[in-house]
């Protein structure tokens, strides 16, 4: 765990019927949107900022592995990648049900906490490695 989380309680959140489960500082504000039938999309903000933190992507979706690379997150399938502050990791079945997580523009203590919440996220679903 980054060091700088472990002064800010962590709260549990769960989606899905409890299939996505990930850890967030107690401090983040979630706004849930529905993109489509099978899709949703949750934008975590610290506290009031107008910026998100980091959006997620629950539902199927297509994606293009192009600078993606293979990776394991907590035992399940994913993709990633991340470059001077941006970055995306997939997780599950694109395409059947995957989750995504996006950041952009991030530096020092928000980079790190965006890392830190995608790798908490664990799901139920996807190829295991």
């Amino acid at each position: 765990m980054i060091p700088a989380l472990l002064a800010v309680s962590l709260t549990a959140l769960s989606w899905d019927d409890g299939r996505v489960k990930l850890n967030v500082p107690s401090t983040v504000q979630v706004r849930e949107r529905k993109e489509n039938f099978e899709t949703m999309e949750y934008d975590l903000f610290e506290g009031d900022g107008t910026q998100p933190l980091l959006t997620i992507i629950d539902g199927g979706g297509a994606y293009d592995f192009t600078k993606y690379k293979k990776l394991c997150l907590n035992g399940r399938q994913a993709w990633g990648w991340d470059l001077s502050g941006s970055g995306s990791v997939v997780v599950g079945e694109p395409g059947f049900s995957a989750v995504a997580a996006y950041w952009e523009d991030l530096s020092g203590e928000r980079l790190d906490e965006a890392k830190a919440i995608v790798n908490s996220i664990r799901i139920d679903f996807g190829l295991t490695c």
